[in-house]
Parts: C-alpha cells; sequence; structure tokens
C-alpha cells in the first residue's frame, strides 16, 4: 500500500493570510478552495489487484474508493490524446498483456520531493505499464474520472446546480440581459441565462422592417451571433404575422391564442434555441388588456411537480413516445417523429420536453392497447398543469417593439394570447402584431458556455496556485 497526502487544505494558507489581516486575499483563498473543482478530497491509499495486475484501487479522504480497471486508464489517459482530447489510437488495439501494471508511485508534478513543494504541488500517479510504457494521472483527474456511484451522484448535482426551476412567483417575467447593440460582448451571460432559466430578453433592437445586403434582417444578424442559424421549410428567418386564413400554413399565422407548446417538435432534431424580435404589438382594448401578450412555462417544473405529485403517469410520458406529425404538402413536406413528452438523461433527470397538443397524432404510434388509457390520461394531465387555470406557473408579458425574446425550445412552453388585428400604419394599411423569428442548435450555445467555464476554471487553478506558493502581492 502506497500513502501519501497529496493536497495540504488551503485553510493554512487562509490563516496566514488573516494573521497577517489581508482579508481580501484572504476571501479569495476561500472562493477558490471552497469550490467542490478545487476542493476534491486527498488520495489516502491506493493498492494494485494481486490477481491480474489490471486494476488500482483508490481510498480517499471522503470516505469513498475508487476501482480503476488498466484498460480503462490506458484508453483515457491524456498521453495518448491530442490537446483537443481526440485519441491518437484504437482501443481495440490495447493486449491484454501490454496493460497490466507493474508499479505505481507518486510524483510532484515538479518533479520535487521536498516537503516545501508537497505543499505548493499537485500530485501525479505515475503507472508503469507490463510494457515498460509510462503514463500519469493527476489525482484530480482521477476524482474527476472516479465512477463511484457517489462520486457519479456529486457530478450529477454539481451539474443540475446550474439550472433553477421557475414558476411566475420565482420568476415574474424573462431578465433583460442587454440591448441589441451589446449582443456581442454579452454572449456568455445571455447562455448563463439559457442554462438557468431557459428564457431570457434583449432590448432596443430596430423597431421597422429592415434587411442588409444579403437581404436578412436583424433576427439573423442575432442568431448568428449567438450561434449558427437553422434553415427550415420556412426559410433561415420566419415572419408570425397574419395572413388570410386561406394561406395560413400554421395557427401562429392568425389572430388565435396559442396554448403553450413545443415548436416543430415533429423534427429531427427538434428546434433548439428560439429568437423572436418584436417588431409591431397588437393594439388593446384597455390597460389591463392581455391581448396579443406572450405566456412562458418552464416545462421542466412542471415535470418536476409530475415527478413528485403524479409519480405513475411521469412514468407513463418518459417511457412511451409520443408521435407528432406536421403536413405542408404543398410545400412538398410531412413531417413525423415520435418522441418523450419527458425526455430523460442517463442520471433520470429531465432534459426535454416535447409538448404540442395540436400537431400530436396517432400515426405509426408505437402504444400497447392496454396503455392508451392510461396514457391519454397522463397526457390531459400535463396538458392541464400547462394550462395554469391556478394561475401558478405561467408568466404573461408583453413583448414590445424592439424586444427580442430567446429560450430553450426543448425546456420552454410558449404561447400567447389572442388578439384583434386592425390596421395600424400611417397609410391604413398593414397588421397590428408582427414577429420576426429563426432557430439557432443548442449545441453551439452549451459548448461556447462550456468552454468559456472550462477556460475559467483553468484560470482559477492557476491563480490558487500561486496563492498557495506565495507568489502574488500582498501575502
Amino acid at each position: 500500500m502506497l500513502n501519501s497526502k497529496l493536497f495540504r487544505a488551503s485553510h493554512n494558507i487562509l490563516n496566514q493570510i488573516i494573521g497577517k489581516r489581508n482579508f481580501a486575499a484572504a476571501q479569495k483563498i476561500q472562493q477558490l478552495s471552497s469550490d467542490h473543482s478545487y476542493g476534491y478530497p486527498a488520495i489516502e491509499s491506493i493498492s494494485i489487484d494481486d490477481t491480474d495486475n489490471d486494476e488500482i484501487r483508490i481510498n480517499w479522504s471522503d470516505g469513498n474508493s475508487s476501482s480503476f480497471p488498466s484498460i480503462y486508464l490506458r484508453d483515457n489517459c491524456n498521453d495518448g490524446k491530442t490537446p483537443n482530447g481526440q485519441r491518437l489510437f484504437e482501443t481495440y488495439q490495447l493486449k491484454p498483456d501490454e496493460i497490466k501494471i507493474n508499479s505505481v508511485s507518486f510524483q510532484s508534478d515538479s518533479d520535487s520531493d521536498t516537503d516545501n513543494q508537497e505543499q505548493v504541488e499537485e500530485k501525479v500517479i505515475n503507472i508503469k505499464w507490463s510494457d515498460e510504457s509510462y503514463n500519469t494521472f493527476s489525482a484530480e483527474w482521477l476524482f474527476e474520472n472516479s465512477l463511484n456511484e457517489h462520486h457519479r451522484l456529486q457530478r450529477s448535482q454539481r451539474i443540475s446546480q446550474d439550472i433553477t426551476l421557475w414558476d411566475k412567483q420565482l420568476l415574474p417575467q424573462p431578465n433583460i440581459i442587454c440591448s441589441y447593440s451589446e449582443i456581442d460582448e454579452n454572449k456568455i451571460p445571455i447562455y448563463a441565462e439559457l442554462k438557468r432559466y431557459g428564457v431570457c430578453l434583449m432590448d432596443k433592437a430596430p423597431i421597422k422592417e429592415q434587411y442588409d445586403i444579403n437581404n436578412d434582417p436583424p433576427i439573423i444578424n442575432i442568431g448568428n451571433t449567438l450561434g449558427f442559424v437553422r434553415e427550415t421549410n420556412y426559410g433561415k428567418y420566419f415572419d408570425v404575422r397574419t395572413v388570410p386564413s386561406k394561406d395560413a400554413i400554421n395557427l401562429a399565422y392568425t389572430t388565435a391564442g396559442l396554448s403553450v407548446h413545443t415548436d416543430n417538435p415533429y423534427r429531427n432534431p427538434t428546434p433548439g434555441i428560439q429568437l423572436l424580435h418584436c417588431l409591431k404589438q397588437a393594439k388593446t382594448s384597455d390597460i389591463s388588456s392581455k391581448e396579443g401578450t406572450s405566456v412562458l412555462i418552464d416545462g421542466f417544473k412542471i415535470a418536476e411537480e409530475m415527478r413528485i405529485h403524479y409519480p405513475e403517469e411521469f412514468e407513463l410520458l418518459t417511457t412511451i413516445k409520443r408521435p407528432f406529425t406536421y403536413y405542408d404538402l404543398n410545400g412538398g413536406y410531412k413531417f413525423h417523429k415520435e418522441r418523450y413528452v419527458i425526455g430523460l438523461d442517463e442520471r433520470g433527470q429531465v432534459e426535454s420536453i416535447h409538448f404540442n397538443n395540436r400537431s400530436a397524432s396517432c400515426i405509426n404510434w408505437n402504444i400497447n392497447e392496454d396503455k392508451i388509457k392510461s396514457y391519454y390520461r397522463a397526457w390531459k394531465l400535463f396538458g392541464q398543469l400547462a394550462d395554469d387555470t391556478k394561475d401558478k406557473y405561467a408568466i404573461e408579458y408583453r413583448l414590445e417593439p424592439g424586444h427580442v425574446v430567446i429560450f430553450n425550445n426543448n425546456r420552454i412552453l410558449h404561447g400567447r394570447n389572442g388578439y384583434i388585428d386592425e390596421v395600424c400604419d400611417d397609410d391604413g394599411t398593414g397588421i397590428s402584431r408582427h414577429l420576426q423569428g429563426c432557430y439557432i442548435d443548442c449545441d453551439t450555445v452549451w459548448a461556447r458556455l462550456d468552454a468559456h467555464q472550462h477556460l475559467e476554471m483553468d484560470r482559477m487553478k492557476r491563480e490558487r496556485k500561486m496563492w498557495k506558493m506565495g507568489e502574488m502581492n500582498n501575502v
């Protein structure tokens, strides 16, 4: 058995700083050391499997232990990958007799064993394999990649902390993050808000139709700044405004109210982030009127309410898919896809909502006959909660000209109250409500946010190391 304390508690440095009355520095150290990403437990002991020499077991100071099979370590070691994480070998080529573990040793990342260095340097595990090659693994990497059940649960909880479920009391209306002219320097705050609440607003966008040299309106500029606009059969963007009923290919192009829904659940993939730019808003008959107001509901919140209070219905909506179908035969399209109303990830956390009563169908529905009645009870229950007759979940707000609402279409259910269309232009023509919209995929948004957080974490690690080595001023 090999025993070593890989990390000294940063509170030692904290106490030294407080002793010097440097409270600002002490507060910074506390911030750095309290974060779970930096305060991972120390390795108390390591042992090699004596039978086959193909596994190591690590006992951590948090009372948990982790097993690391040699194939897992060899396959995922950073030594065999490019800087962007791409593997440089084929896993199937790893031979059993080449990945036996000959020995395991500790060393600091500066290859120094002095007591002083041990206090400030991170420790790494050095493994010598049966083919005489070596790989090194930091204690941090081993902890972050531990598949111990408790550690996996910790990571899942840490991820879920980035998401805040909301109702109308917690979030009376979407938060305005920035103005139209400030979008480029506010991409990360927008991404973070979309991650946490699923929705945000931007203001001071143009209030009249305008198009650039590519004949694109401002909504395309916004979409391509935040991600990459996804073109559909509607084009790069779409106009939400009244058209004659005989020409309306979508209920959104009428004055009718729209119950809250997921846009286009019949597409594969479903549109991710939706953006809607208000150019004109419907006139209201009085100050308290809700004509043309937008409605938003956190679908994740509805799902978790069902998990707690209606577990049987929750299980049906997470285990049986519902077909969604949309016909645009004149345009040459018939869209069809089966979706779980409540989509769960591999950890059982809600990751998507697909609910659209207008386009739900029974075409090629793969459901047992004895489940139809119970499924409809679950479907109706979700619809009743989303309809929000008790005025608990939905926020209603008036999207004013120049406002842009941005939301995660796979989480936020959106709708609108009906309105009366009337002429409103100076020449007596035109329509009273006009939005322009587009879609961008979620992966770009989340990837950019993850990259920012990754770089920020690296920066904080370097800063923490500088503090621990006493290289920062006023320490």
